[in-house]
């Protein structure tokens, strides 16, 4: 049975401390950049929230479209809507109709642009 165990120079071969710490260290790295891979793909992906959000914005600019907007906030269920107009074109009579959607910790959500003709 001694004899099954593989030698080097006489000495058994073995996994030295310093082997051991890289081989888990490269593991750990590994599995981090995996954890960080799935949480960067779930926080991007489309949502309920998302969908609902795109619902609320494009509901609020075809209400809004029509009108002369001008730059304003309102709330939508537990959301709140920026609205903010900006002057392109003054020879073409053009502006953009910009509606942002943001949660209650402000941050965005979804945001919507449309050229609007005067």
């Amino acid at each position: 049975m001694a004899e099954l165990r593989k030698t080097l120079w006489g000495k058994t071969a073995a996994s030295t401390i310093l082997e051991v710490v890289i081989a888990m260290l490269i593991i750990v790295v590994v599995i981090g950049l995996a954890f960080m891979i799935v949480t960067n793909v779930s926080r991007l992906s489309l949502s309920g929230r998302r969908v609902k959000a795109a619902a609320i914005l494009e509901d609020a600019m075809t209400k809004n479209a029509d009108r002369h907007p001008k730059d304003s906030t309102w709330n939508a269920d537990e959301w709140h809507i920026k609205q903010q107009v900006k002057k392109e074109q003054e020879a073409y009579g053009t502006s953009t109709l910009v509606l942002t959607l943001y949660d209650t910790d402000d941050q965005p959500i979804d945001s919507l642009k449309r050229v609007l003709k005067r």
